[in-house]
């Protein structure tokens, strides 16, 4: 996000002229949250995927819960949301009906580290996973990893790597095909 209504008028220009088949996800960010999801529609009806942290998606829709707040996105057309919510994990609700929340290893029950970072990681995660072909799912035990990576050390030492991103893939393909899920 940026601060300012050019900034985010040249945003909204510019997804308005990106081709339909292009995939638009959106980290809303504590600025745009607060403008609301009608300071902000133009992104919000265009996005595939919103990825705010909780405090961010309750405050932009002005629901109390994830799950209405999730719904009210999906009513503009959001195909998934990825809510980030520090040490309780990742939950990503999918426009079908399903949720899923990884809380295997994200953030653990001790922070190691900085946690500057840990939710833009987990978004790079996530959207690594979509990237390669990952499930909603999938995706999201990729986000949650990635976090819990980066917040081992401080500032970028601990980020994943190239390496650390495909064993935890293998991972993540794997549980896929054990559950079956698509998308």
């Amino acid at each position: 996000s940026f601060v300012g209504n050019a900034p985010l008028e040249a945003q909204v220009e510019a997804v308005a002229r990106l081709p339909q088949d292009i995939k638009v996800t959106l980290d809303p960010g504590e600025l745009y949250a607060t403008l609301g999801m009608d300071g902000i529609a133009p992104l919000l009806e265009r996005a595939d995927v919103v990825m705010p942290n909780m405090g961010e998606l309750l405050k932009m829709t002005g629901q109390r819960t994830r799950e209405k707040a999730a719904d009210l996105l999906f009513d503009l057309g959001v195909e998934a949301v990825v809510c980030k919510m520090g040490a309780k994990g990742i939950m990503t609700y999918v426009r079908d009906g399903r949720s899923h929340k990884n809380a295997g290893g994200t953030y653990g029950t001790k922070v190691r580290g900085d946690t500057v970072g840990a939710g833009d990681v987990a978004n790079a995660g996530y959207l690594a996973g979509m990237v390669l072909g990952l499930s909603h799912i999938g995706a999201c035990y990729l986000a949650d990893e990635c976090a819990y990576a980066s917040i081992g050390g401080h500032g970028r030492e601990a980020y994943p790597d190239k390496a650390f991103l495909m064993d935890k893939l293998k991972f993540a393909r794997a549980m896929e095909g054990h559950r079956g899920s698509s998308g």
